[in-house]
């Protein structure tokens, strides 16, 4: 005989429906500043798998103060230290306790994939005693000719060395001390994002457009 069963907790299409945040060093009109971007994937959603942001008009890097990094070095993970803007760190996982990996670096490259400038962002794969070693990610940096804000795209890892990343969340922290200047306009500005999403076997690709002050 067969018996027959119900399978739940399994929603189909799987929802989509990330969250990011930012914070901001300094508030001042025109000062030096850090930026950090965070990105969040609830349990059971979707993947994420590409994100692209755009900053409040008027955040700006001084690009001249930090030499870039080579292309083979930032596709490497190799990049000098000279180059670094920032550091970053991924949550991923399943269940109740994904793993946090701390200790990536954030730097600045030349021209990447027709913008003129990019980011290389490694991340060590080290969860105790077990080292993939280092998650290299690829972004564009773009800006806009006529608003001149600041656009960052980029492609998330979903499978290193044969092992799924299931990511849950992303931070990316610019906080290389006289890089970043705020906007010289006191008034209130937001990080715009849109974000993709996907499942694995399936041809739809899900977005979301996120927004945060």
């Amino acid at each position: 005989g067969s018996t027959l069963f119900e399978t739940n907790g399994c929603p189909s299409p799987l929802p989509f429906a990330p969250t990011q945040s930012t914070q901001n060093q300094n508030a001042n009109a025109g000062g030096n500043t850090s930026f950090t971007f965070n990105l969040s994937r609830p349990e059971g959603h979707q993947y994420l798998s590409q994100v692209k942001t755009t900053l409040p008009p008027g955040l700006v890097g001084l690009i001249p103060s930090t030499p870039l990094c080579g292309e083979e070095q930032a596709n490497a993970g190799t990049c000098p230290a000279a180059s670094q803007v920032g550091a970053a760190a991924a949550l991923a996982g399943s269940g109740p306790t994904p793993f946090l990996f701390t200790g990536g670096t954030v730097y600045l490259t030349g021209p990447y994939n027709g913008a003129p400038y990019g980011l290389s962002i490694v991340v060590p794969a080290v969860a105790g005693p077990f080292s993939l070693g280092n998650v290299v990610t690829r972004a564009t940096i773009s800006v806009d000719p006529y608003t001149s804000r600041v656009t960052v795209t980029s492609v998330l890892p979903t499978i290193f060395k044969g092992i799924p990343l299931r990511l849950r969340g992303v931070t990316v922290a610019i906080n290389k001390q006289g890089y970043l200047i705020n906007p010289t306009n006191c008034g209130t500005f937001a990080t715009e994002s849109t974000v993709s999403g996907f499942t694995p076997g399936s041809s739809a690709v899900a977005t979301q457009n996120l927004s945060s002050p």
